[in-house]
């Protein structure tokens, strides 16, 4: 029997792009925006951006309330051609500046702080703005299982995708000995959107018989708390080109 160890952390990333923001607070040009909706559970990590169309110089991080939030990557340069909700207006905003991923893990009103940097040569402090952070389901939810291709050949790659809302942590121990895995540890990306951010854990396996499968169930962990992934069982057909 083989047992991977697998260990998941997803990095965040630099990117400079295009995305809709749900609102943007603002004074003397300085924003905070940010990119999820007014609410937001526990270990549901979003986006926020610090920023100004003529940029930022002399950036001073806003100081987190740790007991409130996680933060994922300080002080990220980062641009974007957005149109966010501000004072109830959509506004078409091309702005640069610093971005956090930020990771609620207290429940209630949360406060997200004010930056301080120089804009347009004067020196400036952002908004504060505030999430309302809900507890933990009981079970988790808004995760999906899914197979690529959608009906796998015996001999042929295929992947086992799981996303879900919620950035999870896996138990280091999942059988996959039904198997050939042609890596030890999934892929795992992210995206984001208007509700949020997205993640996706992929495994790259091949089963090398036709017939039926099963992928395990395995745990996960989101803030510590406890999930099971349910069982999973698909068909492989044979491979008709040989």
């Amino acid at each position: 029997m083989r047992t991977f160890f697998l260990s998941m952390i997803v990095a965040p990333f630099l990117c400079v792009g295009t995305l809709s923001a749900q609102t943007a607070v603002g004074v003397n040009g300085f924003y905070l925006v940010k990119y999820a909706k007014d609410t937001v559970r526990i270990g549901q990590e979003f986006r926020i951006f610090y920023a100004s169309e003529s940029g930022v110089k002399d950036f001073k991080a806003p100081q987190f309330d740790n007991t409130k939030f996680k933060v994922g990557a300080e002080s990220l340069p980062y641009a974007a051609k957005d149109r966010p909700w501000v004072d109830g207006k959509r506004v078409e905003l091309d702005m640069k500046g610093y971005s956090f991923f930020i990771t609620p893990i207290g429940t209630g009103l949360c406060v997200i702080p004010p930056a301080d940097a120089k804009v347009n040569g004067k020196r400036v402090t952002s908004p504060s703005d505030t999430i309302y952070v809900l507890p933990l389901y009981e079970e988790l939810r808004d995760y999906s299982l899914k197979l690529v291709p959608v009906k796998p050949t015996a001999g042929k790659p295929f992947e086992f995708v799981i996303t879900s809302k919620f950035r999870f942590d896996v138990n280091p121990e999942i059988c996959l000995d039904q198997f050939t895995a042609l890596t030890e540890r999934p892929r795992v990306g992210m995206t984001m959107d208007q509700s949020g951010s997205s993640y996706t854990y992929t495994f790259r396996l091949v089963a090398e018989q036709p017939g039926d499968y099963m992928m395990p169930a395995f745990d996960v962990f989101v803030s510590r708390k406890r999930y099971t992934i349910m069982p999973y069982v698909f068909n492989v057909r044979e491979d008709v080109t040989k």
